[in-house]
């Protein structure tokens, strides 16, 4: 999308990103230059006998260093030339300016291994961190804790003292040592420039000089380390090696703490990705993305890159597979390219003293474990990421058949395969036998037609059995991980069939030696319940368990009660077109014929008679129970029933209590130990039943708007909590508490969690109507204003803690912005009174940093470059703030190449749906060269985009819908002659509306004349969707009908 990109956007992206593009350049060497020399003349010579009079005498030097151009000693970060300085000056602000440049971020060193349960089929939060970093307010409290964390996270200290007195990490900790110990408004210079003299002593210079550094480079290290955003902290670390090139690389436990950091941005982890891949293949990195200049990556910084040993290699792939499956799923196919070809091509380099048999039984490990971390679910997406995972691994093992001799495939690397084949979509052929499959129970094979026969048993093994069936021809014998698996592949332990049913999985850790044979049977009879289809084929199940197994177990209790839940969820399922058994948690109806309908002795209970049966025999939810039964409850009232009945104490204290100021000590330490999925399940019952009718009640503008109206704190004196109304209570009572969005806002915003799947429930209800009809406190029209800037608000807090909203985020601002722009069309009045209130409603809310103009034509192109922004920062092949930059003189491809062929195109590839909501709310602002400019960037990633549409259900129909919206929103619609009233068999029925939107073969039926257009933008999106060969057709009119006959004349 160039063209917007290139104009309004541009400054929109800029502000968006919040990028500082005059910190992220800054240089740290100024202060440097003397102290080298002076480190090189007095410290060698003698460092403890060097007396204060030889320390403060003015050196002078001239000219550039390494052929750098030095910024001037003015401040750390300001470029500039550099002149004749007083020694004890650059002492004083050594000290000084790299103090106040640290942040409090704590670099933890995280585990790549995180959850011991091996079957997920929720929420994926697994891999969160418990522990969460507090907010701290006062600067000089942030700059102490930053120094503490650092220097006590780094590997080679421990209480105070020091291990491995060559290390380059421990010099960089007795740099930040001493840097925290200084009090630069207390210490004389000569005291600043002593203690930076013992840290730089004869031995630590020449350990330096023997690795290749100077002091200099510690102070970079620091430097990089310093920036709170972890986006800023990346791209010094990118500038100082690019524009460094004559210069030893950055070590690489630099890189390392920058990907340890708790709270990474995605932005940031591209940046480190292409950075870390580059090390790890020893080639260059091009600095001409900053200045232009093709020739300063020189071919002797290259050479002059090590090859990483297999020690090094094996830890960094480790950490950047977790960070991309905890941020960018895609990246994952690029690490494990990059890391086959070190394991295949480099490993022998550096590990040259080893004999050959040792460097394949390296290689044979490498290969093996990145296999098994591939084999874990992503947090982002993970039953869509399946795919990625699949041509990961699918790159491992050609490379490791292609190898002579073949590299083995162990135990683990299989049921990693198995586990990324469970989660993948089902083979076409698979889905025919699938649909083979007998009604009644074991659904063998039923041949209903004559070509049934015909057709052999294709697709009766899914892949995961036969990786399964690969194994044991190994000569790896069966584990119980496995048995789970053949059963959610579609075959039982006895040889009879189940439903192939799409499960996430992880490679075997819990199901192995040392685990209790009850939780072993248990978690293999809740598989069975799971690979069933219709109520009474997993309440027979259930019963089969209960008669064989005397001990009562969780598991199955809560694979029965998913069956109950979403037998509710599950409305006018068809399997025509649409998903089979197995595909997702639907629950099918059970057969018309009394013949196939599964016999049981007790008809199924409903779900609180399921729980009462729980109870009674003495069996709790787990977290993840409650969490299930929380996020599907049917009213307010049962929730709070649920909480009251299967938290503790200590936690239905503290999600209960409705605050007002300050979160208590003991609640704020409950919250941030609870289970993250049980928490994010909280936060989305509390949003989804703000939407419920409140009799006796009176709302509040601070409850219905709790973000952008500031609640006041004399409203409230005495807390309460949610128990304190007994007519909530109540059994059966469908009325909701008119502080619940205000309640999640709050515990939210006090916690902070960090974490995408604990903030969007919020962002979603704040783009639902608020309040009940009878007792508006606002009018209709400005609550889409008030929900816009609250909407972008969260958004800036996610922001704040370094979390990528997403397409979802993207989607809901749509949504949110076409409504408003709505309301403006029909009446430009109502818009501008909305604008006037939101913006009195901010001047008494001195939190808020919302920008909020005067009238409706101003917000209209605010917002849209707001939407712009948002998704040029998900879809740019390239980082926003280098894509702005003035001094770029190369083009788009040699840019993207330059930055890293080794990292994705796109942070998120546009959903069909995200683009379709796009569509409609730049048509709705009339903004027809955005459309045009959004449908050429489609069609020049058609291909990705169609890829991602296979993967969802309807996505080709709702992809075909989006071009029809083109088409809608870019012509008059008086001149298609419509609405026209659709023949009367088919008014209000939305199959024939669907039918369309032509898909598959339909769509290459083309007109045999080119049609003629008035307006040269309609013309242009004709030409561009007729070129682009998966798209099919320009729309018809009969699809244009029956499109705006949906989103635009529903009365039609």
């Amino acid at each position: 999308m160039q063209k917007h990109i290139k104009s309004d956007s541009v400054a929109a992206s800029r502000d968006a990103s919040h990028y500082d593009t005059s910190n992220v350049t800054r240089d740290p060497l100024a202060f440097w230059k003397d102290l080298r020399v002076r480190a090189v003349n007095s410290f060698v010579s003698n460092a403890a006998e060097a007396s204060t009079k030889s320390i403060a005498t003015s050196i002078s030097v001239t000219g550039q260093w390494n052929g750098i151009k030095q910024p001037a000693y003015g401040h750390v970060d300001a470029p500039g030339d550099s002149n004749s300085t007083d020694v004890s000056d650059i002492g004083r602000r050594a000290v000084k300016d790299q103090t106040a440049a640290l942040s409090p971020h704590a670099l933890e060193e995280t585990s790549p291994w995180e959850d011991s349960n091996p079957w997920e089929e929720a929420v994926l939060e697994k891999e969160t961190r418990t522990s969460e970093e507090t907010h701290l307010d006062d600067e000089a409290d942030l700059e102490e804790e930053f120094l503490n964390t650092l220097t006590e996270s780094l590997p080679h200290i421990r209480h105070g003292g020091y291990v491995n007195t060559n290390s380059l990490s421990r010099i960089l900790q007795k740099y930040l040592l001493a840097l925290r110990s200084q009090t630069p408004s207390t210490n004389t210079d000569i005291q600043e420039l002593a203690g930076l003299s013992n840290i730089f002593d004869t031995e630590t210079l020449r350990t330096l000089s023997k690795k290749g550094y100077f002091p200099e480079d510690v102070a970079a290290w620091a430097w990089i380390l310093a920036p709170k955003g972890s986006s800023r902290a990346a791209m010094r670390l990118f500038l100082w090696d690019s524009r460094n090139s004559v210069r030893r690389r950055t070590p690489l436990f630099v890189l390392k703490i920058l990907l340890h950091r708790p709270h990474l941005d995605v932005r940031a982890y591209r940046i480190l990705l292409s950075y870390s891949l580059s090390y790890l293949l020893r080639q260059p990195i091009n600095s001409t993305i900053l200045e232009g200049d093709s020739t300063v990556a020189s071919t002797q910084f290259e050479s002059d890159v090590a090859t990483l040993t297999s020690k090094e290699a094996g830890p960094l792939v480790t950490i950047l597979l977790k960070r991309a499956r905890e941020m960018l799923p895609a990246a994952q196919f690029n690490i494990a390219q990059a890391y086959a070809f070190y394991l295949i091509h480099l490993l022998p380099l550096s590990e040259s003293k080893r004999m050959v048999w040792e460097i394949n039984r390296l290689r044979a490990e490498g290969f093996n474990k990145c296999l098994r971390l591939l084999g874990i679910p992503s947090r982002v997406q993970p039953y869509i990421s399946a795919s990625i995972q699949q041509q990961a691994q699918f790159e491992l093992l050609k490379a490791m058949a292609a190898h002579n001799p073949v590299i083995p495939v162990s135990r683990l690397g299989y049921q990693a395969i198995m586990a990324v084949q469970l989660a993948h979509v089902k083979t076409p052929a698979e889905r025919i036998f699938a649909e083979q499959k007998a009604l009644s129970w074991p659904p063998w094979k039923e041949a209903r037609m004559g070509i049934d026969s015909e057709r052999g048993n294709e697709g009766m093994y899914s892949r995961a059995m036969q990786v399964l069936s690969q194994m044991t021809e190994a000569g790896y014998g069966r584990s119980s991980w496995d048995d789970v698996a053949a059963i959610l592949a579609g075959w039982d332990t006895d040889g009879t069939p189940t439903i192939q049913t799409r499960s996430l999985a992880r490679p075997q850790k819990s199901l192995g030696s040392g685990i209790k044979e009850s939780k072993v049977v248990s978690t293999i009879w809740a598989s069975r319940i799971r690979a069933t289809r219709t109520l009474r084929e997993a309440w027979a199940c259930f019963l089969s368990y209960e008669s064989r197994c005397s001990i009562p177990s969780e598991p199955v209790y809560h694979a029965m009660a998913r069956k109950l839940i979403y037998k509710k969820e599950s409305h006018c399922i068809t399997t025509k077109n649409g998903p089979l058994p197995g595909d997702g948690f639907e629950v099918y109806p059970e057969p018309s014929s009394a013949r196939d309908v599964t016999y049981v002795p007790t008809e199924p209970p409903t779900l609180e008679a399921l729980l009462e049966r729980m109870i009674l025999q003495g069996i709790l939810p787990g977290p993840d129970f409650v969490a299930l039964l929380l996020r599907f409850s049917p009213n307010f009232s049962t929730g709070l029933r649920y909480i009251a009945a299967f938290l503790s104490p200590k936690q239905t204290k503290a999600i209960s209590t409705l605050y007002v100021g300050d979160l208590e000590e003991e609640n704020f330490e409950t919250l941030k130990a609870m289970k993250p999925s049980l928490f994010d399940s909280i936060i989305a019952f509390f949003c989804a039943q703000s939407q419920l009718p409140c009799p006796g009640h009176r709302f509040r503008k601070a409850d219905l708007f709790p973000i952008l109206t500031q609640r006041p704190s004399q409203l409230v004196v005495d807390t309460s909590t949610f128990f304190s109304d007994e007519d909530v209570l109540r059994e059966g009572n469908g009325n909701g508490h008119p502080q619940t969005l205000s309640h999640a806002v709050e515990l939210l915003h006090v916690t902070r969690p960090r974490r995408v799947t604990a903030w969007l429930p919020l962002l979603r209800a704040l783009a639902s109507p608020r309040g009940p009809t009878e007792e508006r406190l606002v009018k209709p029209h400005v609550h889409w204003y008030f929900a816009w800037y609250e909407a972008n608000e969260l958004i800036r807090w996610m922001q704040e803690l370094e979390l990528e909203p997403g397409m979802e985020g993207f989607i809901v601002l749509c949504q949110v912005f076409a409504q408003a722009v709505g309301v403006g069309i029909q009446s430009v009045h109502a818009a501008d009174e909305s604008l006037h209130l939101a913006h009195r409603t901010k001047r008494h809310n001195d939190e808020l940093y919302v920008s909020i103009p005067t009238d409706f034509e101003s917000f209209v192109h605010q917002g849209i470059r707001v939407l712009k922004s948002y998704f040029d920062r998900l879809v740019l092949p390239f980082h926003p703030m280098l894509d702005s930059s003035p001094s770029l003189n190369t083009s788009e491809p040699e840019l993207n190449a330059q930055l890293g062929s080794h990292v994705p195109d796109m942070v998120q590839v546009p959903t069909p749906s995200a683009l379709h909501v796009f569509i409609r709310a730049l048509g709705t602002a009339e903004d027809h060269d955005g459309i045009l400019n959004l449908l050429e960037w489609m069609s020049r990633y058609a291909s990705e985009i169609a890829e991602a549409s296979d993967q969802r259900r309807g996505g080709r129909r709702m992809l075909r819908r989006t071009l029809t919206a083109v088409r809608v929103f870019l012509e008059d619609l008086n001149e298609l002659k419509i609405p026209q009233r659709e023949p009367e068999s088919t008014v209000g029925r939305k199959a024939p509306l669907d039918s369309y939107y032509h898909i598959g073969e339909e769509q290459e039926v083309k007109s045999e004349s080119r049609p003629i257009f008035s307006d040269g933008r309609v013309e242009e999106a004709y030409d561009l969707i007729e070129s682009t060969a998966v798209w099919g057709p320009w729309p018809s009119d009969d699809e244009v009908r029956a499109y705006v006959a949906r989103y635009m004349h529903p009365d039609i």
